[in-house]
């Protein structure tokens, strides 16, 4: 029932779309970082949110009828893979090289531009950016930059 309310209903289909797009943001890896920094009584509660996360994810999954999120947005996908190794805070590099953080983020970069031509690589920018360019013009129109 769920994929023909997916099928045929722009509002239902349109939320689906933005769920997936929340989960492939999400890091659990990060989110089990920060849990061990948590006090013991309070742990318990990281183990059921990253198992409600991969519930979501695996009907996301079947709902759609894909093999990995974001499958059917391949630009978000890719960029998504870029950011994510730089949003991650410091501590989570602890004991990771710079070169080797390098490496990744040029082998991501060169993934982006051998699997994309140029419209998708200027529209993974934007996707990127696009945030940062909005919250610079509705500073800059209200006097603040």
């Amino acid at each position: 029932m769920l994929r023909r309310c997916y099928q045929g209903w722009p509002f239902f289909r349109t939320l689906i779309d933005d769920i997936e797009a929340m989960l492939a943001r999400a890091d659990p890896a990060v989110a089990a970082h920060y849990e061990r920094l948590a006090s013991p009584e309070l742990r318990v509660y990281g183990v059921t949110v990253r198992a409600e996360y991969e519930r979501t994810c695996a009907l996301v999954l079947e709902i759609k009828q894909c093999s990995a999120l974001l499958d059917s947005d391949q630009t978000l996908q890719r960029s998504i893979a870029l950011r994510k190794p730089v949003c991650r805070p410091d501590e989570f590099h602890a004991g990771r090289s710079a070169r080797a953080l390098a490496r990744q983020r040029t082998a991501a970069s060169r993934a982006v531009r051998g699997a994309a031509g140029q419209r998708q690589r200027h529209r993974a920018r934007l996707a990127d950016h696009g945030l940062n360019a909005l919250y610079c013009r509705l500073c800059a129109k209200s006097g603040l930059i």
